[in-house]
Parts: structure tokens; sequence; C-alpha cells
């Protein structure tokens, strides 16, 4: 039996996730997709029935709440994760068409 692995799966651009697989690497990329995929279907099917709403949209909706502290937060960080922010952040401070929640959740997932 093979031992469990832990990834960060890249769902998109701006959406990263761990996932445990406990029977090990499968054996070709369309198993593994395959076990991506049915891993976020059933968390996010779990979320909507104990609380029926959307995990993505509940999350966004308190990031933005939370923003504001956050940005604060992130900024604060000194050293390698602090400059990283900073880089991740500064479109922020150019532009006022940049969302500031995508910048903020950025750096959450940095953080981790």
């Amino acid at each position: 039996m093979s031992n469990p692995v832990h990834l960060r799966v890249v769902l998109g651009g701006d959406d990263a996730r761990k996932l445990s697989l406990m029977s090990g690497i499968p054996a070709s990329v369309d198993q593994l997709v395959h076990e991506i995929k049915t891993a976020v279907s059933e968390i996010n099917a779990e979320f909507m029935r104990i609380t029926t709403l959307p995990l993505q949209a509940k999350f966004l909706g308190e990031v933005d709440k939370y923003t504001p502290n956050l940005m604060k937060f992130f900024s604060g960080r000194g050293g390698a994760a602090g400059k990283k922010t900073r880089l991740l952040m500064a479109p922020t401070t150019k532009s006022e068409d940049i969302e500031e929640g995508l910048c903020t959740s950025r750096s959450l997932c940095l953080s981790q």
C-alpha cells in the first residue's frame, strides 16, 4: 500500500487547494484529475448540505468583509513572505480597478 500524499492543486489562476490522497499518487494523470474533481465536488456538496450556501460564494463574501484588515496585516509582514505579499498587493496601490479581494485571497494562499 502506498503512503498518503498531500498536494496543492491549482484549479485556476486564483484557485489553489490542498488535497490529501490517502492511497498515494494514482497511476495516470486522468485518474489524478478524476480524484481531484471528485474531492472538490464532495467538499462543495457537503458545505452546501450543511449550510445551504455555496462554498466559494460564502468564502469570497467573508474575504470581502475582512479585506481592509487583511490588507493591513499582509502589508506589515516582514522577510521573504512579506516581500512576496507586497508584490501581490502592489496592483491595489496602482489602480482602483484591481479587485482588492483578489489580491487578498492570493496573499491568503501564500501565507499557508
